[in-house]
């Protein structure tokens, strides 16, 4: 069962269970109320000795949590926020009685306003985001209409958010191509992200009114809904209804929920409208109930209700379900409803269950007129027909499918240097064969769904700050691809880059190649690392692709390298460029061994005069900009990054004195008489071109043969691509 509490107050040392087994002092965490019934769960579920092991201090409540740990007395501000239990977490790293050892996070570490460099991200599950809202209008909407929503352009709808140092709230700006910071009512004006004075929490809906559009986790609304947690404010969702986003970038079309399939292979569970009859009920509970032999709780009465008996497909799914047949339900207190009424809950009394296919009650689910007051509740089975643990996963799932950024994973944050004693922590949180990675499948309560194994938990051992891995000549380092500027805010990764990505595989690379999207309407891309627009500035872009390559590859100590084409170069020289120098919101560190910008407008380009008036990256391109000189002239990855810059003089977007501006070991350049424009220099794989290659001498290494190191060297060699695979595959000499 669901811990139905919230650890507020956290005794010392677990008593001991019997004289075998001691339980160690739990640890205990903190966070925002978006995973406290999650971190209530695993309090309750994960044990040693009979004993919890662990404690999760709820957001909300008093202004102050006292508790005792590892018998070190703590009096500290309770953490409202997942920043302020990061820092929380942090500033107790170096006690050896820590009062707080983890922190809880909603979604991925590049949301916070500041990651950590001296924490680690352990992934458990994944989760989702969504809206909600009391606007019978509104439950379905476009990226571009809610992005008009939160840009005060859709009055009287009002665009509401939790405080700043959320997660979820700085999360669903960068989805909507917003850049989240503490002053942002200040630009916007209409947002609300407070009431009565106290900045609001995560899924919480006090104070909501029908013109309200709120950002909430797909499992707070799953819980909510069924009412296991009635949020900080202890209501329940009230007038909220689910709403979703029919383009949600990388999506599949569908909304944020599917049916639970594992746990309802049927697809029907039951519902009722009254608030007395318990949030789950056991199969033997069901057949109790309809056998006519349960007939309260409590002082509540129960009725049991079926459809008709023709047309007969739910009736014969939820007879199924609960293991009954048509002899077993024709007790007189079995009442048959109407036709017709078996996909409207409002029609359903308040002491009745009813059953209710999962897949009709998610498709009207923004329909009060449906629903009003009705919820979708649960049967708890056993997980297997020889196992007595009982199991009750939500009817309702996230569907992975939703979209990107929408569709994260939900963390623990822990130290990576640390005084006290680690074993524990690392034992419940690290690692495929963790104690949370262990509760995965009963986490589906909550809607949501496994991690692949390899990555719950993370690896088993991070350090985050070890050793760079080696420099050395090889075809096997991943390869990311980064496209250039589409003024129409959507780009084809496979038109883009197929003919580039084949003549590098026909040349022997044999590492895998990453094309990476960050317009919301790009298409074909394997990595979708953002939902941009272009008025979404190449700083933010570069952040999220700096999280991007920093979650997949850097923070397992893997190297890659990276091939950009036009603005995408800006994009990762402000990245490398913000690693480097630890800017705010970036991550700690990249491993980027080789870096080819094709086509780079490194200096700025007069071309997009044309759009500056209406986009930010235009803006940012032309050679006055305030952006350009914040970009570094040979940034350096955490394990040094060897440059190339190619350029074609033929190019009017991007010519050779825009081009081979930076700093950096290699430049090639195209004669303007080969005709090599802007976007034709990615296409040029196959036939033999002049160039002009200068090397110079970078990180200690010996100069090119023949190159005095000021000249440039002419030859004919093939296309771009190339010199290309020539820089990727040998770390300095070529």
């Amino acid at each position: 069962m669901l811990a139905a509490g919230l650890l507020t107050v956290v005794a010392g040392p677990a008593p001991v269970a019997n004289a075998e087994v001691a339980a160690p002092a739990p640890v205990v965490g903190a966070g925002g109320p978006g995973t406290q019934n999650i971190g209530a769960y695993l309090q309750d579920a994960i044990r040693v000795g009979g004993a919890p092991v662990t404690g999760s201090i709820a957001a909300s409540g008093a202004d102050r949590a006292t508790f005792s740990v590892q018998s070190a007395g703590c009096d500290v501000a309770r953490p409202r926020t997942e920043q302020a239990a990061v820092d929380a977490v942090r500033a107790q790293s170096t006690s050896t009685t820590p009062c707080f050892q983890f922190a809880r996070l909603s979604s991925e570490p590049q949301y916070l306003p500041e990651p950590r460099s001296d924490m680690s991200y352990l992934p458990y599950a994944r989760d989702g985001v969504t809206y909600v809202t009391g606007s019978y209008n509104k439950v379905t909407s476009t990226m571009a209409e809610m992005r008009a929503v939160y840009t005060c352009q859709r009055a009287p709808l009002v665009p509401a958010l939790p405080g700043y140092g959320s997660q979820l709230r700085t999360q669903w700006l960068a989805a909507l191509g917003l850049s989240d910071s503490p002053t942002l009512r200040a630009t916007y004006p209409c947002i609300t992200d407070t009431v009565n004075g106290v900045a609001m929490l995560d899924d919480d809906t006090t104070g909501m009114t029908t013109d309200w559009v709120l950002p909430y986790a797909v499992s707070q609304f799953l819980t909510q809904s069924t009412a296991d947690a009635r949020g900080p404010a202890g209501r329940g969702l009230g007038i909220a209804r689910l709403g979703r986003l029919t383009d949600a970038p990388g999506g599949n079309g569908a909304g944020p929920l599917t049916v639970n399939a594992v746990d309802y292979p049927d697809g029907v569970s039951w519902a009722t409208t009254g608030t007395e009859l318990p949030a789950a009920l056991t199969v033997d509970q069901l057949q109790a109930i309809y056998r006519c032999q349960l007939r309260s709780f409590g002082s509540a009465s129960v009725v049991p209700a079926l459809p008709p008996v023709s047309p007969p497909t739910l009736r014969a799914a939820w007879l199924t379900a609960i293991g009954l047949t048509e002899a077993d339900v024709r007790g007189g207190c079995v009442q048959t409803l109407p036709s017709g009424n078996t996909t409207k809950i409002t029609a359903v009394k308040p002491d009745m269950v009813v059953p209710f296919g999962i897949q009709a009650y998610i498709n009207t689910s923004g329909d009060f007129f449906m629903h009003g007051p009705g919820e979708l509740r649960r049967i708890i089975r056993p997980r297997t027909l020889t196992d007595s643990l009982l199991h009750e996963g939500n009817p309702m799932s996230l569907n992975t499918g939703y979209g990107t950024p929408l569709v994260h994973r939900l963390h623990t944050a822990v130290p990576t240097n640390t005084t006290y004693d680690h074993t524990l922590v690392d034992r419940l949180f690290r690692g495929p064969g963790s104690m949370v990675c262990a509760e995965a499948s009963r986490l589906s309560a909550f809607g949501l769904t496994r991690l692949p194994r390899l990555d719950c938990g993370g690896p088993a051992a991070v350090n985050q700050l070890g050793p760079a891995p080696a420099r050395g000549d090889g075809r096997a380092n991943a390869v990311y691809f980064v496209h250039g500027f589409n003024w129409k805010a959507g780009t084809s990764c496979s038109s883009t880059w197929d003919p580039a990505m084949a003549a590098l595989r026909a040349r022997g690379w044999t590492g895998e190649m990453h094309t990476v999207g960050y317009y919301a309407d790009d298409t074909g891309c394997t990595d979708q690392f953002a939902s941009g627009h272009t008025w979404t500035s190449i700083a933010d872009l570069a952040q999220q692709v700096a999280w991007g390559i920093y979650n997949n590859q850097s923070r397992y100590g893997r190297k890659v390298d990276v091939v950009t084409h036009s603005m995408g170069g800006l994009i990762l020289r402000y990245a490398v460029t913000a690693v480097e120098q630890r800017r705010s919101g970036f991550p700690p560190l990249l491993y980027i061994e080789d870096a080819v910008t094709i086509a780079p407008p490194n200096a700025g380009t007069w071309w997009t005069t044309f759009c500056d008036w209406y986009n930010t990256q235009c803006v940012e391109m032309l050679p006055t900009s305030n952006f350009l000189p914040t970009l570094g002239t040979d940034p350096q990855s955490a394990m040094n990054t060897d440059w190339t810059e190619i350029f074609s003089c033929a190019d009017i977007v991007s010519d050779c004195n825009s081009s081979a501006v930076m700093n950096v070991a290699h430049h090639v350049r195209y004669g303007s008489q080969f005709n090599l424009d802007h976007s034709g220099i990615l296409a040029a794989t196959s036939a033999t071109w002049n160039y002009s290659v200068h090397h110079s001498e970078r990180h200690g290494q010996p100069l090119f043969a023949g190159d005095s190191g000021s000249g440039w060297l002419e030859g004919n060699a093939p296309g771009p691509i190339s010199w290309t695979y020539q820089a990727l595959n040998y770390q300095y000499l070529w």
